[in-house]
């Protein structure tokens, strides 16, 4: 029996360095974001789409500059996580502690110096409490951060003359341009030009998932219960998920959940209503959760109660008993040890999330449901690796029974025959160049993948020349996490820079230092052929 479990990165600091290694079969449930986990989009086109419909509206209904149109999307000053204080015009990047890493003042970087006197000798900044606020703006996701660029060559205009406006005026008019095309009170589609383009080309910004939905439909085989929490608008979610997984997507789910307003769907009890037909709004309250699959609002609370109550939760094969009944030792040892955790508390479920945004996702599974997280990164193919000591303990880990993986799904994954680890790459992605040797990891993975025709990203959206590292920063000489590095580590199980990855095997780790006493252990495939 062969576990779909493939590419994964185990989080861990000094302090945890102790714990058992993550696996996914101690979990009944499993719960999903929408975009940017289960639906990836092409980063580079979809970020000049969301630039471009923002510079549109500011020319037009702001009366901004016509030359704002003539401004080309750059991701090499885009980096998820930067901070912009509408006060000042700049934008920061912070380490752990808030102390601020590197700071620009629209497209130009700022001195050591003039950090120091904006906001103080110790570089801290102040009363930043990791989220948004009167005063600083966190480009958390990539939706958000495709506007990052904009707004820089705004505060340029200002700085140059061009508008009278001032850095909090020019905040808000993108928050307006914001909410034009991305807002709820209208069917998508009807203005804006991002809904209109993505319906007419999603192929152009969102790429196809079958080999996800095959271990989407593993995970459920095995008895898993699997649900989905998104913020986005119900008809936005089933636009990008039919084009994603197909038309019946919502067949590998046990409940889909949108306008879930995260994180207060993780930190409150709030009712879940069904959706209206003809408005696509909230209907009555769901009081019968047998009646539909698609809810919105709720809670992560009335969720668990919903799939431990109603539905108990096995993870085992459908061939395992039930739950209720009869059953004896020798069907006990069948079933496998996740059944008989479900058997000895349905209400002790363990449930992992999987999710991108750090703050509304990871930290709030884990602070207000004491549920585990596993992160999706993107920015972790841009990782440098440096050599590190090769952890070997996995090296062999093909079997289920030693692999971080599914103990009960057996499963020829994707593109992979009998006797041999055939891959199909699509023309744009070159083999993995995996080099194993006593020591050092030689090669930075990137991603392979059989089916959907995924590729690497743009690889300066993860690091670049003017932010640098996501994960971390060099402070003479010395490696400091950032902000988010520091999150990551401390608050998720786990972390992949792309569900993909979780659909295969064999793998080994290499240890991947951030700095400050928090470690990246990188799980990368062992593909045939590679040198041992």
């Amino acid at each position: 029996t062969q576990s779909t479990w493939g590419v994964v990165w185990t989080i861990a600091t000094a302090k945890m360095a102790e714990r058992a290694p993550f696996k996914l079969d101690q979990y009944e449930i499993i719960g999903f974001d929408m975009d940017h986990c289960l639906a990836r989009y092409r980063l580079q086109p979809f970020m000049e789409l969301i630039h471009n419909a923002m510079a549109k509206f500011l020319v037009e209904e702001k009366q901004y500059p016509k030359s704002l149109l003539e401004v080309s999307f750059n991701s090499s000053f885009i980096l998820k996580g930067l901070v912009f204080d509408k006060t000042l015009g700049n934008f920061l990047k912070l380490c752990v502690g808030n102390k601020i890493a590197r700071a620009f003042h629209g497209s130009s970087r700022l001195t050591d110096t003039q950090i120091e006197q904006m906001y103080s000798t110790d570089r801290i900044l102040p009363s930043f409490a990791g989220k948004h606020d009167s005063r600083y703006f966190i480009f958390t996701t990539y939706f958000e951060a495709a506007a990052g660029d904009l707004l820089a060559a705004i505060v340029d205009l200002k700085d140059q003359g061009l508008t009278a406006h001032s850095y909090t005026d020019i905040f808000s008019h993108l928050v307006a341009a914001f909410e034009h095309i991305f807002g709820q009170a209208h069917h998508i589609g009807t203005r804006g030009d991002y809904f209109t383009e993505l319906i007419s080309q999603p192929h152009k910004y969102l790429y196809e998932r079958q080999r996800v939905r095959k271990w989407l439909e593993q995970l459920r085989h095995s008895g898993r219960k699997l649900f989905m929490a998104t913020n986005s608008h119900v008809q936005y979610t089933q636009l990008v998920m039919n084009f994603a997984f197909g038309d019946d997507w919502e067949s590998l789910f046990d409940a889909i959940i949108a306008n879930s307003e995260k994180p207060h769907f993780f930190a409150e009890d709030r009712p879940l209503f069904h959706v209206q037909a003809d408005s696509f709004w909230e209907g009555e309250e769901a009081v019968d959760f047998s009646r539909h699959k698609i809810f919105l609002r709720g809670s992560a609370k009335k969720v668990l109660k919903f799939l431990t109550s109603n539905h108990p939760c096995s993870a085992a094969s459908s061939t395992a008993p039930h739950i209720a009944g009869e059953v004896t030792g020798e069907q006990l040892e069948d079933a496998g040890p996740s059944v008989v955790r479900a058997l000895e508390s349905h209400s002790a479920a363990k449930v992992l999330y999987c999710g991108d945004h750090l703050m509304s996702d990871i930290t709030a599974a884990i602070d207000h449901m004491h549920w585990d997280s596993l992160a999706v990164v993107e920015e972790i193919f841009g990782l440098e690796t440096p050599p590190a000591p090769l952890d070997t303990s996995n090296a062999s880990a093909v079997e289920p029974s030693s692999a971080n993986g599914l103990d009960e799904c057996s499963t020829v994954a994707a593109g992979r025959e009998e006797g041999g680890n055939k891959r199909k790459l699509d023309d744009e992605t070159p083999p993995v160049a995996y080099k194993r040797s006593s020591s050092r990891l030689l090669k930075k993975p990137r991603i392979t993948i059989d089916n959907g025709n995924e590729t690497n990203q743009d690889p300066s959206l993860a690091a670049n020349s003017h932010w640098g590292s996501y994960f971390s920063e060099n402070e003479d000489g010395n490696l400091v996490p950032t902000y988010w590095g520091s999150i990551l580590a401390t608050k998720s199980v786990a972390a992949t820079p792309c569900l993909s990855y979780l659909c295969d095997l064999p793998y080994e780790t290499v240890t991947h230092d951030m700095g400050g006493g928090l470690n990246l252990e990188l799980i990368v495939p062992r593909l045939s052929g590679a040198s041992s």
